[in-house]
Parts: C-alpha cells; sequence; structure tokens
C-alpha cells in the first residue's frame, strides 16, 4: 500500500511540473530610461482556441501557462506606441521557447490622450463622447470615456485638429455643458505624448424631464444627418401635447400673471387722475395770482407818471398879433428876456 500511495504522490507531482510550465515577459518603454508599462495589452492566440487577454504588472511583467508542442502568438499594445507581435513554441516536454523575453516599445507618431473631468469635483466623466476632427481631410475620430474617463488619440504631423465634447452624449447631457478647442500639430516632426485633461462645468438648471435617445456606438454623427417626414411630425405632435400639459398643469399661473396686470394698469390710471387734478389746481393758482398782481401795480405806474410829469417843464406858447414897437413895448420885452427860463 505505501509503495502504490508514493507512486501516485510521484506520478502527480511530474505531471503537475509538466503542465505547470509557463512563459514569463516584460513590457518595457524603448527610451534612455527603460521604464517598465503598467497595463500594457497582451493577446495571447493559438489556431484552435480564442485569444487570452492579460494585463501586465507595475514592473511591467506578464505571465501564462504552455502546453506540449503549441505555438503561441503574442501581441502586445499599448496606446501611442506600436504594436509587437511576436511567437513562442513548446517543444514534447512543454518548455517554452525562448523561456521568457523583454518587449521594448516605440512611439507611434504623436498623441493627444488626458481626461475628461469636471470642474468642481475634479472627478473623471463616465460614457462622455470626445471627438477628434481633421480639419484639412474632415476625417472625424470618436471615442467614449470608460470609468477613468480617459481618452486616446493618434496624431499626424503637420496637420490642425478640432477637439470636441459632444453634447448629446450620456455622460454630458443634461449634466455638463460642451466645449470645443483646436490643436495643431504644424511644427513638429518627432514622437510626443501630449496629456490634457479637459474641465467642464455642470449645468445649474437640468432639466428633469429631458429623455436622452442618443447612442454614442449605433450614431456617433447624428447631427450631420436629416430627419424624415415622420420623425418631424411626431416631434411636433409631441412638442404640442407637451404644451399643452404645461397649460393644463398651470393655469393658475396665467391667472395670477392677468391679475397682475389688471391691478398694474388701474395703478397707473389712478396716477394719471391725481396728476391732472394738480395741475388743474396749479393753472388756477396761477390765474389768480395774476388778477392779484394785476391791481396793485396800477397805482404804483400812476405814481410814477406823476413824478415824471412834475420834473417836466411847460412852457405855454401864445399866438399874440405884432405891434409896431414902441419904448414900453421895448422894455417889457428886455424884461422878458432877462428873466431865466
Amino acid at each position: 500500500m505505501k509503495r502504490r500511495i508514493l507512486s501516485l504522490l510521484l506520478i502527480f507531482f511530474a505531471c503537475a511540473h509538466l503542465s505547470g510550465q509557463s512563459f514569463y515577459g516584460v513590457v518595457k518603454k524603448a527610451d534612455s530610461l527603460s521604464s517598465p508599462i503598467f497595463q500594457a495589452q497582451v493577446e495571447v492566440m493559438e489556431l484552435d482556441k480564442p485569444a487570452n487577454i492579460y494585463k501586465t504588472y507595475f514592473d511591467g511583467g506578464y505571465k501564462f501557462n504552455v502546453s506540449k508542442n503549441r505555438t503561441y502568438t503574442i501581441k502586445v499594445s499599448y496606446p501611442g506606441y506600436i504594436d509587437t507581435i511576436f511567437t513562442v513554441q513548446t517543444d514534447k516536454a512543454g518548455k517554452p521557447f525562448p523561456p521568457n523575453l523583454i518587449v521594448r516599445l516605440m512611439k507611434d507618431g504623436m498623441r493627444l490622450m488626458g481626461k475628461i473631468r469636471s470642474r468642481e469635483e475634479e472627478f473623471p466623466i463616465k460614457e462622455a463622447t470626445i471627438i477628434l476632427k481633421n480639419v484639412m481631410t474632415k476625417e472625424e475620430f470618436s471615442i467614449t470615456t470608460g470609468i477613468d474617463g480617459a481618452y486616446n488619440f493618434k496624431l499626424e504631423y503637420e496637420t490642425n485638429y478640432k477637439v470636441s465634447i459632444d453634447k448629446r452624449s450620456t455622460g454630458i447631457l443634461n449634466h455638463f455643458k460642451d466645449t470645443s478647442f483646436y490643436v495643431s500639430t504644424i511644427g513638429f516632426n518627432l514622437p510626443l505624448d501630449y496629456k490634457l485633461d479637459i474641465f467642464l462645468d455642470p449645468i445649474l438648471n437640468p432639466d428633469p424631464e429631458l429623455i436622452d435617445r442618443y447612442n454614442s456606438i449605433k450614431q456617433p454623427f447624428l447631427a450631420n444627418t436629416n430627419p424624415t417626414s415622420k420623425e418631424k411630425q411626431e416631434r411636433i405632435s409631441k412638442a404640442k401635447g407637451s404644451a399643452d400639459k404645461m397649460e393644463i398643469k398651470q393655469p393658475f399661473v396665467q391667472e395670477a400673471s392677468t391679475k397682475e396686470a389688471d391691478n398694474t394698469v388701474s395703478k397707473m390710471q389712478e396716477q394719471l387722475e391725481k396728476t391732472k387734478r394738480e395741475l388743474e389746481e396749479l393753472k388756477k393758482l396761477n390765474e389768480s395770482i395774476k388778477k392779484n398782481s394785476g391791481g396793485i401795480s396800477q397805482p404804483t405806474s400812476n405814481r410814477k407818471k406823476k413824478k415824471e410829469d412834475a420834473n417836466l417843464e411847460v412852457v405855454i406858447i401864445r399866438d399874440e398879433p405884432v405891434r409896431k414897437g414902441t419904448k414900453e413895448t421895448d422894455k417889457i420885452r428886455g424884461v422878458q428876456d432877462s428873466i431865466p427860463r
């Protein structure tokens, strides 16, 4: 019994050792620092089996088990870097060749990457669609963010781009304000990663009855399509129905507004009547003052005239017949001429 147990244990450990063969690899950047890449995607493919996907650890390493007499095709990819593909083969004993491998990824031109965040909380925004449009070729690319709110676009050299946030995407609609800006790669001819976090302001008064029908995967550019006549009729009918509902829900608002308008009109009329009365009273006062001032001024004018008349010299000229001169008349004339006037 003991021999049988020992033989079974030996067989078990041998099988475990043979089946426990694994391949170990490391993914790093092809730069002077040779820094490891975290969360790089490693896709392991076989002819008869579906592909298995692994992610690298903080040290850039990954590991997977292998079988006997197999050929594995491995594809290593990371956003902003050129994909690398290589093969691994196993022998009859299940040993891989090569047993381990270090892959160094090179940058794939220029990249625009970052995260879409809320300005108030600085949290990443999920399900936000960002659109990159080539201004020269009119070609468009779109990415819908995940939980981390990250995006990553490849840029060409000597090109201008327009970056915009789709306001109809589920993460933006009725929650945040959309934005747009321009990016230029003119003058660049070397690989470069440009990191840019986009901060969006929240909507102060969101509409709770707004229905989100936008699907960023099926209809990424719905704004460019023209609606059919049926869709237009449906929209018009729905708009009318919503307007009727609003009128039914809030009849008291209209009554209150009409009452306020009537009250204001009546107040204005009363003020006008008061001003008219005051003007009439002022006119009467002015007339009475004028009459009184005219009676008093007459004696003063008469007095002035009398004074002026007193200062005047009155000369009376009489026509008398001319007589022949005598001595007496000549004396009288001489006396009259000597009297001062």
